[in-house]
């Protein structure tokens, strides 16, 4: 648990396309590219991002010119760091040429992916159970990932088509990912020794194998679990 309800972070326009470029370079779709958002809900808080449509050199001549004090990481100018040989080999040179098409591209996109996430809702959470409808498996990769990033996990790609081509997978040791009929469940990955009577319960209620030792240390009861 965290001690406050909102994190602010200061990313920009030009991070927008720096982590758009990166994503690009390593083969993502639509969800992946677009990975900055205003606002991000994670497990026990929110991100918040207020100024994504402003670009690096408005806020500095903002500051500049009403003498507000900023200072800059220095990390920022190793070239150890990918994201910097992007920021400086790409997207800064770009957003100076292009900054309003830039805006409005971003704008359109989030659009779209804001429509791809109507195809799927979340309908149970209990701590960190999450179950999920789903209109069409299709949007299964994009369902789980959005969760996952709310859970505070980020899928590799190589984790992405594991879950694309299994109905039950645990991911990195830490979750479980079923999939059962038109239904995603997700949950923490634990091993625990359950009754027989509870195995049978679970059994009958449809709750898929690796998930119930989930269901049984938190003692949740299925029936009580709304799946429409």
């Amino acid at each position: 648990m965290v001690d406050y309800d909102n994190l602010l972070m200061g990313h920009q326009l030009n991070d927008q396309l720096e982590w758009l470029f990166m994503r690009l370079s390593k083969g993502a779709g639509l969800m992946e590219l677009i990975g900055l958002e205003s606002i991000s809900n994670r497990k026990d808080y929110k991100v918040i991002r207020p100024i994504l449509q402003t670009s690096k050199n408005e806020l500095l001549e903002f500051l500049d010119q009403n003498s507000y004090k900023y200072f800059v990481d220095s990390s920022n100018f190793s070239d150890k760091y990918e994201r910097n040989r992007f920021r400086e080999e790409f997207a800064n040179s770009f957003i100076d040429k292009y900054r309003d098409g830039v805006k409005k591209s971003l704008d359109y996109l989030k659009t779209d992916k804001s429509q791809l996430t109507q195809n799927f809702r979340e309908i149970y959470s209990y701590q960190e159970l999450i179950i999920l409808k789903i209109e069409n498996m299709q949007y299964k990769i994009k369902a789980v990932d959005i969760t996952l990033k709310k859970l505070g996990y980020l899928l590799s790609n190589a984790q992405r088509n594991e879950i694309i081509q299994s109905n039950s997978i645990v991911i990195g040791g830490l979750w479980v990912v079923e999939s059962s009929n038109n239904l995603i469940y997700i949950s923490p990955y634990i091993k625990t020794k359950m009754p027989k009577e509870y195995k049978e319960l679970y059994r009958k209620a449809k709750i898929p194998p690796k998930i119930r030792p989930y269901y049984y240390q938190n003692s949740i009861v299925p029936n009580l679990v709304a799946y429409n």
